[in-house]
């Protein structure tokens, strides 16, 4: 009985909260406490929620703009879309290793989009007929699906969930979502007793654990880097170099921290190490093939001559694009 009362007073303590953070005066009031907006620039620098505002000077970062305040919305769109992850996860999967039906799909596309018509290229030159076989390869998908609120069909807090992309490559800034949901919670639970006297620090924390869920973002990409990394190494014969995941990114990326938290979350959680090149830095050497031996004599058939990336003397397990999506990021002869 204890618990469920407990459990009453904290939804009644995450309704008045939201009701609070949908209402243009209480977030205006707190958006004027100039100790409010310190704090969270504070704690979103010192969680690392910045970038390079020119990427050549490493010596200088500033904050992500952020938004000081989380935006309450309805429990069941958040747990459909997470519910639905897995399915669109698998959708897309089999729609890559479908090349005959992808390429068909995106034939005008291609031609009107210089992207997208240099990318499948590419595809045509690494999966045509005869060459490699992406169903049978080790595959590892990162992907963001992004959601917004059609609000004309209800309220900021129950509005319908409208799916707006997928992305497939380059999906940035799980990293600096991850810090910035617990720098919302620090603040909220800070200051939110300056609307309501009720809403004190110790009661606020355990009505967010529920209604501003932790996010692992960077331990589960992380982990799922670790996991094709070791698919990888137990598909081929040693080759004596050392294994990395080798990140391909530009040299100038503005948003390069959101990646090294990736880098960092590999190595702690995993022992993996990372190099970082990009794709002008691949086509211009210090990268070869060397051929591959299949760890089970007549196990792998995804290629007919397997060969591994060698980049400066490591072998690449896992090639995560942070580029690659944009006209100017490589060169024909890339």
């Amino acid at each position: 009985e204890a618990k469920r009362r407990r459990a009453s007073t904290q939804a009644e303590l995450v309704c008045k909260v939201s009701k609070l953070l949908l209402t243009e005066e209480s977030v205006s009031r707190l958006a004027s406490l100039g100790q409010l907006v310190d704090d969270a620039l504070a704690c979103a620098v010192a969680r690392g929620i910045v970038m390079y505002p020119e990427p050549a000077d490493k010596t200088k970062a500033s904050a992500v703009p952020i938004t000081l305040l989380p935006t309450p919305f309805a429990e069941e769109c958040y747990l459909r879309a997470k519910d639905l992850g897995p399915d669109f996860h698998q959708l897309m999967d089999r729609i890559s290793c479908d090349m005959r039906w992808l390429t068909e799909a995106l034939k005008m596309t291609g031609q009107m989009d210089e992207i997208c018509g240099r990318l499948l290229q590419i595809c045509e030159g690494v999966y045509g007929p005869g060459k490699k076989d992406h169903a049978r390869d080790i595959r590892l998908h990162i992907m963001r699906n992004d959601f917004m609120l059609d609000t004309s069909r209800g309220g900021a807090a129950d509005g319908s969930m409208v799916q707006i992309e997928l992305n497939m490559i380059a999906a940035s800034f799980s990293a600096h979502g991850q810090d910035l949901t617990e720098t919302q919670r620090y603040i909220l639970t800070k200051y939110l007793h300056r609307l309501d006297c009720q809403l004190q620090p110790e009661t606020v924390a355990p009505a967010l654990a529920s209604a501003l869920p932790k996010s692992g973002g960077s331990q589960g990409i992380a982990s799922a880097m670790a996991a094709a990394h070791n698919a990888y190494r137990g598909r081929w014969q040693p080759t004596g170099l050392p294994l990395i995941v080798l990140f391909v990114a530009d040299v100038e990326e503005k948003n390069e921290l959101d990646h090294r938290k990736l880098e960092a979350a590999l190595f702690q959680g995993h022992g993996i190490v990372s190099l970082r090149r990009s794709l002008a830095q691949l086509a211009g050497g210090g990268s070869s093939l060397q051929p591959l031996t299949p760890a089970v004599a007549g196990r792998d058939r995804s290629a007919a001559q397997p060969r591994a990336l060698v980049v400066d003397g490591h072998e690449v397990s896992v090639a995560y694009f942070r580029s690659g999506y944009w006209p100017g990021q490589f060169s024909p002869s890339e």
